[in-house]
């Protein structure tokens, strides 16, 4: 296990912001019966890291926004191949995994952060538009590749494990040219 307490020799890798869910009206709550926004993190890595002592933000230009307490490693671990759920719930009483950011509908930044030797070392990080309530966010193949909408999502398992919604957006027309063709026959003439 990698812990974040002990000086590492170096800096974390391999941890991916898997999935996420901005707009949570119901369709998952937490240990409390809340439905609050999540983070899941996907460790790709053969072998189990303690994300204690990171950092989470929801803006890239605020790195160490909320640090992730280090006081609880057997709730903080990410098993090899494994998936944990952090609340993004400004409720950090309610326990380790509630952290103190909540994402916004309207879409915005997510950023998981290392202080490591004085360095800002962004572990993963991503940029999200709009997004629709109660349909997840993230990688179509976890940690990697395409990334697509998910309904219903898979917070703590596999995305294989969600339903990929397709949204096919009818693009607003924009004229780029113009152009004035000879009528035939020309009726004016």
């Amino acid at each position: 296990i990698l812990r974040k307490n002990l000086t590492p020799a170096e800096p974390v890798s391999g941890l991916v912001i898997n999935e996420f869910m901005a707009s949570n009206d119901g369709s998952f709550t937490d240990e409390f019966g809340n439905a609050d926004d999540w983070i899941e993190i996907y460790n790709t890595n053969d072998h189990s890291v303690d994300i204690g002592g990171l950092y989470i933000t929801d803006d890239l230009e605020e790195p160490m926004q909320f640090q992730i307490p280090d006081t609880a490693p057997d709730s903080t671990t990410i098993p090899a191949g494994g998936f944990l759920v952090l609340w993004a719930d400004k409720e950090s009483e309610q326990g380790v995994l509630h952290v103190e950011i909540k994402l916004s509908g309207k879409g915005e930044q997510i950023g998981l952060v290392e202080d490591f030797d004085g360095t800002t070392n962004f572990v993963d990080s991503l940029t999200f538009g709009p997004q629709m309530a109660d349909t997840s966010y993230g990688y179509v193949t976890d940690g990697s590749g395409e990334m697509a909408l998910f309904h219903p999502a898979s917070p703590g398992a596999s995305n294989s494990t969600g339903t990929v919604v397709k949204i096919f957006e009818k693009a607003d027309p924009t004229v780029t040219e113009y152009k004035l063709a000879q009528n035939y026959p020309n009726p004016f003439n």
